[in-house]
C-alpha cells in the first residue's frame, strides 16, 4: 500500500513512474493479496475452535436426566 502511493506521488510529481518502484508496488500488491487470503484462513480457523470449545462447554453444562428405577 505503501509503494504504490509512492510510485503514484512519484508519477504525480515528476510525470513518469520509474521502472524499479512500479514493479515493487506490483510485488508488494501480491504479496498483501497473499497477507489477506492468509488472514482470513487463521481467522476461520480460529472460529472454528471456538465453536468447538462453545459445545464442549454447552454439553459439560447439560443438565443429567433423571434415574430410571425399574419397577416390577
Amino acid at each position: 500500500m505503501f509503494t504504490a502511493s509512492v510510485a503514484t506521488l512519484t508519477s504525480g510529481l515528476y510525470g513518469f513512474a520509474a521502472a524499479g518502484i512500479v514493479g515493487l508496488s506490483i510485488t508488494h500488491a501480491f504479496n498483501m493479496a497473499a497477507y489477506i487470503q492468509w488472514l482470513m484462513r487463521e481467522s476461520s480457523e480460529l472460529e472454528m475452535k471456538f465453536t468447538c470449545v462453545e459445545r464442549v462447554d454447552q454439553m459439560a453444562n447439560v443438565a443429567a436426566e433423571p434415574q430410571v428405577t425399574n419397577t416390577g
